[in-house]
C-alpha cells in the first residue's frame, strides 16, 4: 500500500516526538538529577552544606524523598562537625532553643567530640523536615557572620536560636500568624502571643545597650535611637551600626514575621540546678523571624553593650 499524505505527516510527527525526547532525557538538568541520585556520594562530598541545602532546594522535585532526606542528614551531621554544635542535645552548644528564655548554661556540656545531631528529634521524622532543619541551621550560620568576630570589649552577646515550630499533627507550621501562634504556644505557654505582641517602646536608657532600645527605630542603614545620642554617647551608635542594624537587616532579608521579643517582666534570676542556692539570668530579649518552611531562627540576646566599644 502507497502511503498516504496523512501517513507521512503522522510518521514525522512521531519522529520529531521522539526526537524531542531524547533531548528531554539527555538534557543537562536531567543528567545531574540522574548522577546525584545514582551515583551520587562522589559528587555529594565535593559540596558544601550550604550547596547541598540550595541544590536541594532546586532538585527536591526531580529526586527520591528517601535519597533527599539521607542527603540532608548527611549535611546536617557535616555542619554539626565544622561548627561545634551538639544539634538536638540541650547543652550550652545546642542552637535548637526553646522559646522559654531559659538559658542552657546550667549544663555539664565542655564542647567536646563527637559533634553530632539528635537522630530522635521529632523533626526529623516528619516528611521534609531534615531538609527543612538544614535550610534553618544554612540561615541562621548565615546571619551568625554578620555579628562581628573580632574581640570588641563590653560588645554585646548573642546565641543562635532554632526552634521547628512543629502542628499537634506532627507537621511543620503552615506559615500564618495565627498557625504560628498556636505552635510557639505549644511549645512554651503564651510564647506565641508574645511573639507577634506589639511592642512599642523599648526599655529606656539602661547603663547596658541593649537590641531592644534600638530595634523600633531601625530602618535599613539608619536608626533614630543612635541619632538621638549626645557626643559621649557615640560609642553606642558605633556598636549599632556594626552589630545590631546588620542583625536586623539580615533577618529581614532571609526570614519572615521578624520580631523582637524583649524578657517578660518578672522573669529575672533563674535557680541553678548544679549549684545549690546559685542563680543564673535569663536571655534579654529574641531576635528572630520564620523561615519558608516554618522554623523559627534567629538569636537570643545574652548581654548588652557595656559601652567600650574600640
Amino acid at each position: 500500500m502507497v502511503p498516504t499524505r496523512y501517513d507521512k505527516q503522522r510518521a514525522a510527527s512521531a519522529n520529531l516526538g521522539n526526537t524531542k525526547k531524547q533531548k528531554i532525557s539527555n538534557a543537562p538538568g536531567n543528567l545531574l538529577y540522574m548522577v546525584l541520585d545514582f551515583g551520587s556520594s562522589i559528587v555529594w562530598n565535593y559540596l558544601g552544606v550550604e550547596g547541598v541545602s540550595n541544590l536541594l532546594k532546586v532538585c527536591s522535585y526531580r529526586i527520591s524523598g528517601d535519597f533527599a532526606h539521607n542527603m540532608a542528614l548527611n549535611a546536617i551531621g557535616k555542619f554539626c562537625t565544622e561548627n561545634k554544635v551538639h544539634l538536638g542535645l540541650g547543652c550550652g552548644c545546642d542552637w535548637m532553643r526553646s522559646l522559654d528564655f531559659v538559658p542552657r548554661s546550667d549544663d555539664t556540656c565542655v564542647q567536646s567530640v563527637p559533634f553530632s545531631v539528635d537522630m530522635n528529634l521529632t523533626i526529623l521524622r516528619i516528611p521534609g523536615g531534615a531538609q527543612a532543619l538544614l535550610n534553618a541551621l544554612v540561615i541562621a550560620l548565615k546571619l551568625k557572620k554578620l555579628i562581628p568576630t573580632y574581640p570588641l570589649r563590653g560588645a554585646a552577646r548573642f546565641v543562635p536560636v532554632i526552634c521547628p515550630l512543629i502542628t499537634k499533627e506532627n507537621k511543620l507550621c503552615p506559615c500564618s500568624q495565627r498557625d504560628l501562634t498556636r505552635a510557639m504556644n505549644g511549645i512554651c505557654q503564651t510564647a506565641g502571643t508574645h511573639y507577634f505582641h506589639d511592642y512599642k517602646r523599648g526599655r529606656g536608657r539602661t547603663i547596658p545597650d541593649y537590641l531592644a532600645q534600638h530595634w523600633n527605630g531601625m530602618e535599613g542603614t539608619s536608626c533614630q535611637y543612635c541619632n538621638n545620642l549626645t557626643e559621649p554617647q557615640r560609642n553606642f551608635m558605633a556598636h549599632c551600626t556594626d552589630v545590631y542594624r546588620p542583625i536586623k537587616a539580615g533577618l529581614k532579608a532571609n526570614l519572615q514575621f521578624v520580631r523582637f521579643v524583649p524578657r517578660r517582666r518578672g522573669l529575672y534570676g533563674l535557680p541553678s540546678e548544679l549549684r545549690l542556692g546559685g542563680m543564673y539570668d535569663p536571655y534579654e530579649g529574641l531576635a528572630a523571624g520564620i523561615t519558608a518552611y516554618g522554623i523559627l531562627c534567629g538569636f537570643y540576646q545574652k548581654d548588652g553593650f557595656k559601652g567600650h566599644y574600640y
